[in-house]
């Protein structure tokens, strides 16, 4: 019998982390966020523009949803990865050389497919066969902390180009460019596939799909039995659940976090530059600090509802009040800065948590690809939607919109309990995975127990 990955738990934590280094490839896509005011003023943008290159940068997320997931499940997610990373690159350069917003709308709509097909779904099923079930909670949530790390270093050398270096924001972009496509080439070169777990279940699948593939000869056939396939995953209850566990977790990060920025700028009075040096200290920052506790929390109950629940309650509280603070005065200021800084304390220990839902609910490994693939999809419809209303409300209502805002992230909060309590009760009750997947992982279980048998 196949006996799991048994390296310390410190060289997966280096194997995580330097397959995340090809998340450097979304700090391009995220320049408009993270240094939303001088990138507005770079490029001559309303922040309905802005809003709207979000909306058409989140475009290949709907077929990356699909596409992607099913690339995660067939091929090599090292190579998938390596080459998203590389390609964001190159797109990155050609954005440092627009000059229309009708060019920065195809870069974006381009870039998203970079990352949402190549990257996503491929890079975090790489990551899922670095661990063992009992280890997923640590694997993905230091994926965070490793996220955070990249993307720390990667802002805030960006923010050493642009100010403390004096070059243009064009000139810093092609810098950035050029890291990915060396981060990528690196990663297919260096990165060893050997060594990483292969899980007895997706052994035994693996046989199973071939000794069908060898007893069906008609490509036809093999084409029905992919889209029964994907009907299957589609009839998951715990697929859907994800996707709207992901996209209430990803709206909070969104309201919570992405209009700090210009709620510094222009409520609270402080300059561009040390709005994006606090804002990029408090998205990373913390989740380096912050992301492990929500991991080890959830790999102690052995379900990330719990924490999801626990953290879901105290958001709503700090973002309503956040909605209803005064504007202006050294008490707001302070007031918001606690407020905020519970709020992101809250997101960095569910964030990695809608990765381990599947595992909550055993979910067998051939079907994680093409279920995280659709929850990616689902995360980036909120990425749609979000930038368009928010920047609308800003630019119809001004300051007062931020309390709008608020009020979103704190109905996100609302949903993302709600989503924690029905998932909780349908693991619980092992409907989650539905009739006909439910019936393989109970015929995989009854294959393992025989196969005991017979070793014995």
């Amino acid at each position: 019998m196949t006996q799991p990955f048994k390296k310390s738990i410190f060289f997966k934590y280096w194997l995580v982390f330097f397959a995340t280094l090809s998340n450097t490839a979304w700090l391009i896509g995220g320049l408009n966020q993270a240094f939303y005011v001088q990138f507005q003023e770079v490029f001559h943008l309303t922040n309905t523009q802005i809003g709207m290159l979000d909306s058409f940068g989140n475009i290949g997320g709907f077929i990356g949803g699909f596409v992607g997931g099913f690339l995660a499940d067939k091929f090599s997610p090292k190579k998938l990865t390596a080459l998203g990373s590389v390609l964001a690159g190159l797109v990155a350069i050609w954005e440092a050389n627009s000059h229309s917003y009708t060019f920065l709308v195809i870069i974006y709509i381009i870039l998203t497919f970079t990352t949402n097909v190549l990257l996503s779904a491929p890079y975090f099923k790489l990551l899922k066969l670095i661990g063992t079930n009992k280890e997923q909670g640590k694997i993905m949530t230091f994926s965070e902390t490793s996220y955070a790390i990249v993307i720390i270093l990667g802002d805030y050398g960006f923010l050493a180009l642009i100010s403390a270096w004096n070059l243009s924001f064009q000139t810093a972009l092609i810098c950035l460019g050029l890291f990915c496509i060396i981060i990528g080439i690196c990663i297919q070169l260096f990165y060893k596939e050997e060594g990483i777990l292969k899980e007895e279940t997706r052994l035994k699948e693996l046989k199973r799909d071939k000794k069908n593939l060898n007893e069906t000869k008609n490509i036809g056939h093999q084409k029905t039995n992919f889209i029964a396939d994907y009907i299957k995953v589609l009839k998951m209850p715990i697929l859907w659940l994800n996707v709207f566990a992901s996209m209430s977790i990803s709206l909070l990060m969104q309201f919570g976090l992405t209009y700090s920025n210009p709620y510094l700028v222009n409520v609270l009075g402080f300059s561009a530059g040390f709005a994006s040096f606090i804002l990029i200290g408090m998205k990373n920052g913390l989740r380096i600090i912050i992301s492990p506790f929500g991991g080890i929390a959830r790999d102690k109950f052995g379900d990330s509802t719990v924490v999801l629940k626990a953290v879901a309650v105290p958001m709503i509280i700090c973002a309503v009040l956040i909605a209803v603070l005064p504007f202006g005065g050294t008490f707001s200021a302070v007031c918001y800065f606690i407020l905020i800084f519970l709020v992101a304390i809250g997101i960095y220990l569910v964030t990695g948590l809608q990765y381990t839902l599947v595992e909550d609910a055993k979910v067998p490994v051939k079907y994680v690809g093409r279920v995280w693939g659709v929850m990616f999809l689902g995360e980036t419809l909120s990425h749609v939607f979000r930038g368009y209303l928010c920047g609308r409300i800003l630019d119809t209502f001004g300051n007062n919109g931020f309390r709008i805002i608020y009020l979103f992230l704190a109905a996100s909060a609302v949903s993302c309990l709600i989503i924690a309590l029905i998932t909780h009760k349908v693991c619980q009750n092992k409907t989650a995975l539905g009739i006909d997947i439910q019936a393989e992982a109970d015929a995989d279980i009854n294959l393992e127990n025989e196969t005991i048998l017979e070793e014995m």
